[in-house]
């Protein structure tokens, strides 16, 4: 069973080394990108509502080179929207 990830504080600040982290353990293929089903999955595990509807937002509002997936340089843009979601559930 997978592990729900908890959201404490919207306002939380992440060091490069947790974003690094985070993105790691989200990037199942290894091929340097974070894939629209790598986010889905991600999204699921962390119990959050309508979770391929998600992804295709998170990845809209993160993708800042339109390449279709996340960068390590991306990641950070793409973690303070997600914590903006009403979805997330809070611990």
């Amino acid at each position: 069973m997978a592990q729900k990830v908890a959201v404490k504080d919207a306002s939380a600040k992440c060091s490069d080394a947790q974003l690094k982290s985070m993105y790691e353990r989200c990037e199942a293929d290894k091929d340097g990108r974070l894939s629209q089903a790598e986010l889905q999955n991600l999204l699921t595990e962390m119990g959050v509502e309508f979770p391929h509807l998600r992804a295709k937002s998170l990845l809209w509002h993160a993708d800042e080179n339109q390449d279709g997936s996340i960068s390590l340089s991306e990641f950070g843009t793409l973690i303070k929207y997600a914590l903006k979601l009403s979805t997330v559930p809070k611990a």
